[in-house]
């Protein structure tokens, strides 16, 4: 039997060019775009457009997120450089952009989630800061990224959110990996700053006093995919890490750039193709540094560097900024 109509294939010629774009030879948009983000980018590090993400010019505070706690290996010169504003080595590339673009979306809309529910006591993210913390004493400045009031209890639990590829989740939920060392020490901060705001009566004072809090990783391929690790309050490391800024400190006021354990090839004893030389977005300076034999800040060469990424750089100005920051009592009278 015959069928009634006839089935017909329709093949469309196409041009070569359209078949070198379907196989990905031909790409004419990546280059556009890469070349737009590498422009984009390049203009937000000459322009110091990053500089204030939290109000405050960034340059002028240790942060929590860099807080050095009882790390041997934390880097006061590294800390120096980023005090007198010096622009860093180099712009962030579009893959970097790009993900601490999307780890801010996901971490904005937990945080909007726990305040529609009633949980969130923190700043929500609509608010022009997050919920801020200072200590004066030591030029600390912090923040966090989410802290609720659980259901059923009565005391805060700070909560740092952070982004994974699927594979690093599925080894933390197998217990082959753990939290990254930099994210319990930001925590560890930020606990003992709500301590210390809970004790002085600046923030959650009706609450019980913090004990405790979690590093929260989310998939950046499915974000409903999870690992946890709780971080408890250690108050000698918060100590430890306030008396080794006061160090700092007395280094910036002073203009020196420090030299602990230094060897011939070291200045702090390390190497410099390990942590946390090996990343560190002021290695190049620090290390031309340390070969030409400066100690003083306002001779480094990345003072020359910045004024010829900045035209408007001047170290004394920046200077000034973290000093007016900071006043001391004798500023004031």
């Amino acid at each position: 039997m015959k069928p009634s109509h006839k089935l017909t294939t329709s093949l469309r010629k196409v041009s070569r060019t359209e078949l070198f774009t379907r196989l990905q030879v031909i790409r004419t948009l990546d280059p556009i775009v890469n070349n737009a983000y590498r422009r984009s980018e390049n203009m937000r590090w000459k322009n110091n457009e990053d500089n204030s993400p939290h109000g405050d010019p960034w340059h002028v505070s240790f942060h929590a997120s860099q807080f050095p706690g009882d790390n041997p290996m934390a880097c006061g010169r590294a800390a120096m450089y980023q005090m007198a504003d010096i622009p860093t080595e180099d712009f962030p590339d579009r893959t970097l952009r790009t993900i601490a673009q999307v780890g801010k979306a996901i971490e904005e809309e937990l945080v909007w989630t726990m305040a529609r529910v009633g949980l969130l006591i923190s700043a929500k993210p609509s608010e022009e800061t997050q919920t801020g913390f200072q200590l004066k004493e030591a030029w600390l400045t912090g923040s966090v990224d989410c802290v609720i009031k659980p259901p059923g209890q009565n005391k805060p639990l700070p909560i740092e959110i952070k982004t994974k590829y699927q594979k690093v989740i599925d080894q933390m939920k197998r217990g082959e990996r753990g939290p990254d060392i930099k994210h319990v020490y930001q925590l560890k901060t930020q606990l003992g700053l709500v301590a210390l705001a809970q004790k002085n009566g600046e923030l959650w004072s009706d609450l019980e006093p913090v004990t405790h809090g979690f590093i929260y990783y989310l998939s950046r391929d499915k974000p409903s995919d999870t690992a946890e690790f709780m971080v408890e309050l250690d108050e000698r490391f918060f100590q430890k890490g306030v008396e080794k800024l006061k160090e700092w400190q007395e280094s910036f006021l002073a203009g020196v750039l420090p030299s602990e354990n230094a060897t011939k090839k070291h200045p702090m004893g390390w190497r410099w193709s390990y942590e946390p030389c090996k990343w560190c977005k002021y290695k190049k300076i620090c290390k031309i540094d340390f070969e030409r034999g400066t100690t003083e800040l306002s001779e480094s060469v990345g003072i020359s560097r910045a004024k010829k990424i900045r035209d408007d750089y001047n170290y004394e100005e920046a200077r000034e900024r973290v000093l007016d920051r900071w006043p001391t009592n004798e500023d004031q009278e």
